[in-house]
């Protein structure tokens, strides 16, 4: 079972945006209420979540160990390894609380990073704090809440096991061959319209995940998710030049999942939107 929440007042919170990607699954659940619950976790996967809570009281207990009580968790992370049980209760502060909770497969965590998956998962870390973490965890809540693309998702999935796994850079970097390199990029070239995972560039160089992220950086500087929104974005600038196609329309056929997304990433690259960067070619 995952992390399941009981309301004293029978308050549900709100529908909780989720994402569910190889290996990995998201949920960022905003509390509406500030009455107390009840919270418990066991499971066979791994638990990371991001706190953005305050309580007026509240306490946490993992197993057997001595009960954890603490009222500020805004900008902590809590880590339980697979088989761990958790519960305790919380009676929020009156202000907007929330948290995202992130579950790993042990299984498939091992099979991606193979020797440099640790022996054993780290012990259970409650309301830790680590800058390089939480900016990874951040950046996953934004994706699940606005929806993004599998490639971006599944990338800081694997970041983040690496930065809680404690899995050290490799002493030296691969790079892929010339052939496989050639491979990715017509299997990009050949799909830019539809949302691409990192499961299925790396199959095309029959590598794992975490061995093909490492190695098509190595390759070509940039990360797998940079490199495909790159070629996204300069074949709807070549499209927004080159005809009178509605510019939502060049968003979509380059793989953009929605107009915002695609007037956000050019804008992001160009410094104006599509359609100041349309007028400005004529």
């Amino acid at each position: 079972m995952g992390l399941s929440l009981s309301f004293r007042d029978q308050t549900a919170p709100m529908p909780p945006f989720r994402g569910v990607w190889r290996g990995c699954s998201v949920e960022h659940v905003v509390l509406n209420s500030t009455d107390g619950y009840d919270f418990r976790f066991s499971g066979e996967s791994h638990y990371l979540a991001l706190h953005d809570l305050k309580l007026r009281d509240g306490e946490l207990r993992v197993d057997d160990m001595a009960p954890v009580r603490s009222r500020d968790l805004r900008d902590t992370m809590t880590f339980l390894p697979a088989g761990r049980k958790v519960s305790g209760w919380s009676l929020p502060s009156v202000r907007e609380n929330a948290f995202t909770a992130v579950y790993f497969d042990p299984a498939l965590l091992n099979d991606e990073l193979e020797a440099r998956y640790n022996a054993g998962p780290p012990p259970p870390a409650i309301y830790a704090r680590d800058v390089r973490l939480r900016s990874t965890l951040t950046k996953l809540r934004d994706l699940t809440i606005q929806g993004g693309d599998a490639l971006a998702a599944e990338s800081l999935c694997i970041v983040a096991a690496i930065e809680v796994f404690g899995i050290s850079k490799p002493p030296v970097s691969g790079r892929l061959s010339a052939r496989q390199l050639a491979d990715v990029r017509a299997y990009i070239d050949a799909n830019l319209e539809k949302s691409i995972s990192l499961s299925e560039l790396a199959r095309v160089a029959d590598l794992s995940r975490f061995h093909f992220s490492r190695a098509f950086k190595a390759s070509t500087g940039c990360s797998p998710h940079a490199f495909v929104t790159a070629q996204r974005l300069e074949a709807a600038s070549r499209a927004l030049r080159d005809s009178a196609l509605p510019i939502a329309h060049i968003g979509l056929t380059a793989g953009f999942g929605s107009a915002d997304q695609f007037r956000r990433a050019f804008l992001a690259a160009y410094g104006m939107s599509p359609l100041q960067y349309r007028r400005s070619q004529t």
